[in-house]
């Protein structure tokens, strides 16, 4: 898939992706700091093939990133997680893993026991191109 074809999620997305995640769980509403956000989102949309491979790397690197950048006063890890998955959805992935299953890889990638490498497997094993 060239640049030009994928949809790259925006900030503004994610903000509202964040919002809806605290809606339904709750949490303290905010940005604590865009400036790490906009690196995280940096990185997630860089070019090459040795940085993200596919769509299922670059929703990891979308998910890792967003987490790791705490740029949220509450809901960092739904935001992340919710984020990459909105990311495949719009490049044409459907997710098949289970509550729990999607709850397992943020716990993992917020307490870092889950690399980019490790998550990019995880979306793999548990999403597939839509209609196939």
């Amino acid at each position: 898939m060239t640049r030009s074809a994928i949809r790259f999620s925006t900030i503004d997305e994610v903000v509202a992706i964040h919002d809806d995640a605290l809606d339904g769980h709750g949490g303290l509403a905010g940005i604590r700091d865009r400036r790490p956000l906009k690196s995280a989102f940096m990185t997630a949309r860089a070019l090459g093939k040795y940085l993200h491979r596919d769509i299922p790397a670059r929703a990891a690197a979308y998910a890792l990133r967003i987490c790791q950048a705490h740029a949220f006063y509450d809901g960092n890890k739904q935001s992340a997680v919710l984020s990459g998955f909105t990311f495949l959805d719009n490049n044409g992935y459907d997710l098949t893993a289970s509550d729990d299953d999607v709850i397992t890889l943020g716990l993992g990638v917020a307490y870092g026991t889950i690399d980019k490498a490790d998550a990019t497997i995880w979306i793999r094993n548990f999403s597939r191109r839509a209609g196939k």
